[in-house]
């Protein structure tokens, strides 16, 4: 951009003041599917009405996602995304590097979940014999266990302990004090409890969420307050669970797109205009902007204030719109 300009802008914010916006602790990230590849999208607690894109994946088809940070957890995919990359077991380590740990070593279109193991690696559910999606057949999701080094080990298939059936699995989560399992039955429509050393499940709850749960989803706890999350399609409609009853929370908003992966982490949403991560929208902020400007950047990095990965009059002018705006 031009000296001049920058002068200018930069004379014109001089006398401006910022008002401070409330934040949450934590927030959300769901995997929306139906992009290719699959694209990791942030939202608040307590508001679906923001969300922000942030990162593509490596493969497509995700079937399950667990995070302890915006780039760092696992995810399993059922197909390859644009320019072939392998099917199987991936490991997010940062917002650049992505370690495909193996092959699943079976097809599959099948649902499912993933969740990390507090003893480490992580547990995912699969359904090895859910090939055409238009004839399922019989229930057979199963349980695998997968080490640090990404070594597969089945555990055994869901089945109910009081129904004596399988069930369809379409999200895991571990609560974060207690160590239990949790899981998404899309058959049943109910959370159940899961034995992760027999795949055994148990309803929670008599009366199941109280709707139609569909196809996939997603399920995690919050680690600060315990509470538990669900995604459920094909709207993305966002919900939490009594874990007393089963019974699911009236929609807290739509996320507007099918989701395969939900994942709780302990990350505050993307303070637009702010490039140097102090949280205030400042002249350290507008300079990175114009340094930046008419370049193709990762969205909400480097100048890009509206997240469309591009430097552009855009984010200029919403830049100038939250000059001085603190975010928590």
């Amino acid at each position: 951009m031009p000296r001049m300009l920058k002068t200018v802008v930069a004379a014109s914010l001089s006398g401006l003041i910022g008002s401070a916006e409330a934040g949450v602790n934590g927030s959300l990230v769901a995997v929306n599917v139906p992009s290719n590849p699959d694209v990791l999208h942030q939202f608040a607690l307590d508001d679906t009405s923001e969300i922000y894109p942030y990162h593509a994946l490596a493969g497509n088809f995700v079937r399950g996602i667990d995070l302890n940070g915006l780039y760092s957890g696992y995810y399993i995919t059922t197909s390859s995304s644009t320019g072939g990359t392998p099917v199987g077991l991936w490991e997010l380590i940062t917002d650049l590097e992505t370690n495909w740990l193996g092959p699943l070593g079976f097809e599959t279109n099948s649902f499912g979940g993933v969740a990390a193991n507090p003893a480490g690696g992580f547990w995912f559910a699969l359904d090895p014999d859910f090939v055409d999606p238009d004839n399922p057949g019989p229930s057979g999701t199963v349980l695998y266990r997968v080490s640090e080094v990404g070594d597969l080990g089945p555990v055994g298939e869901f089945f109910g302990a009081t129904t004596g059936g399988g069930t369809d699995i379409t999200g895991l989560a571990v609560h974060p004090i207690t160590g239990t399992m949790y899981a998404l039955s899309n058959d049943l429509d109910a959370i159940v409890i899961v034995n992760p050393l027999t795949a055994e499940t148990t309803q929670v709850g008599t009366n199941g969420l109280g709707f139609d749960a569909w196809s996939l989803g997603g399920l995690d706890f919050s680690d600060d307050d315990q509470t538990l999350w669900m995604v459920s399609t094909p709207d993305g409609e966002v919900r939490t669970v009594n874990l007393a009853t089963g019974i699911a929370s009236p929609p807290i908003g739509q996320l507007g797109f099918v989701c395969s992966g939900l994942a709780w982490v302990d990350e505050p949403l993307p303070c637009p205009g702010d490039f140097d991560g102090d949280r205030v929208v400042t002249f350290a902020d507008l300079n990175a902007l114009l340094d930046t400007w008419g370049l193709d950047v990762e969205p909400w990095q480097d100048g890009d204030v509206n997240g469309d990965g591009y430097v552009d009059f855009q984010d200029l002018n919403e830049l100038l719109d939250r000059w001085g705006a603190e975010c928590d």
